[in-house]
């Protein structure tokens, strides 16, 4: 199987991304998020506008291109493709909400959305199995949403069928924004345009191998001269909701489009070589869960002392929310490489 190691960047840089935009949003006065300082600092909304809009679309364009990658090696039946869905996204957020989400939240009362402050465990628990509150994992609801979308019109996703597979896209969008938009349970509400996003990233797989020929200044010009362009656009996004989806659709493509340029860098396949790439890469996902709560402790810690510095106190928290991400995982892999040596050997 092809390696695509331009969409394995994509995603490395957009789980650093991820975790700086949730530490500019304590700054940004955003509805979503709970934990705001007392002021508003312009620079870090201006950022967050790019990055909050733009993390998650890029996520749901790898995973429909690497979904649509799957689909040429491997063909299996809908029911088999639901439960490997189910087994990779559901049971993570049913574990992640039982053992982590929940009893940290409740253990240092950290308010969010979903979850008002002075929550008890069992409200905690209650809201959790009603997908009301998932905090950072939300993700793996809706991306599951999307998948059993396009797991059942996968022959939409043919090179042969890809303007029908457009069409039923955007009919989609259209059906689920209007239809769903009240409904707070299991993220359903979220998952309109990412449903085209999904598509997209499916259909770009049709051309990547064109697109992967193209120079490398070519590629970073084109990319750059996008995000600048959406770097304009994300500024009304909160504003006018059209331009909030032509964002949330150009940006992933820039984004793919500049780890394909930096990915004919040397300096890229020595960085791929190294160990430290190779295990961030492998708890791609485990990192981006296991940021919270320490996002909100260290805004805790830091925002009393160096608040109103805002770039200061965001780099701080960065910082701080990285070291304990990190070592985290890293205990929780141990973790579990030793219960799986305790079972098959």
């Amino acid at each position: 199987m092809k390696k695509y190691n331009y969409i394995d960047l994509v995603k490395m840089i957009t789980m650093f991304l991820v975790i700086l935009c949730h530490c500019l949003l304590f700054f940004s006065d955003n509805p979503y998020w709970v934990v705001n300082a007392d002021y508003e600092s312009y620079g870090a909304k201006f950022l967050c506008n790019i990055l909050n809009y733009s993390v998650v679309p890029v996520f749901v364009f790898s995973a429909g291109f690497l979904f649509q990658v799957s689909m040429q090696h491997k063909e299996s039946s809908i029911t088999d493709a639901l439960i490997k869905r189910a087994k990779r996204l559901l049971l993570p957020y049913l574990l992640y909400g039982l053992l982590w989400l929940v009893p940290t939240y409740t253990l240092f009362d950290i308010p969010s959305y979903g979850r008002p402050e002075g929550s008890s465990l069992t409200d905690g628990y209650k809201s959790m199995f009603l997908g009301m509150f998932c905090d950072v994992a939300w993700f793996l609801l809706m991306l599951f949403w999307v998948s059993i979308i396009w797991i059942i019109l996968k022959s939409l996703l043919k090179r042969n069928r890809l303007i029908v597979g457009s069409v039923v896209a955007v009919a989609l969008y259209f059906a689920t924004h209007y239809l769903l938009a009240g409904i707070s349970y299991y993220t359903l509400s979220q998952i309109d345009i990412y449903i085209v996003i999904f598509f997209m990233g499916a259909s770009f797989f049709w051309i990547a191998d064109k697109t992967e020929k193209l120079s490398m200044p070519v590629l970073i010009t084109i990319s750059v001269v996008g995000i600048l362009i959406c770097a304009i656009l994300a500024q009304y996004a909160p504003i006018y909701y059209w331009t909030l989806c032509v964002f949330e659709i150009v940006m992933p493509v820039v984004m793919v489009l500049l780890a394909m340029g930096l990915c004919k860098l040397k300096l890229q396949t020595r960085i791929e070589d190294t160990r430290i790439y190779k295990w961030l890469l492998k708890h791609n996902m485990d990192i981006y869960l296991m940021q919270a709560p320490g996002m909100y402790l260290s805004f805790r810690l830091f925002y009393p002392l160096v608040g109103q510095n805002c770039a200061l106190c965001v780099i701080l928290c960065y910082i701080l929310t990285m070291a304990l991400d990190i070592f985290i995982v890293l205990v929780l892999s141990h973790i579990r490489n030793g219960l799986q040596r305790l079972i098959f050997e």
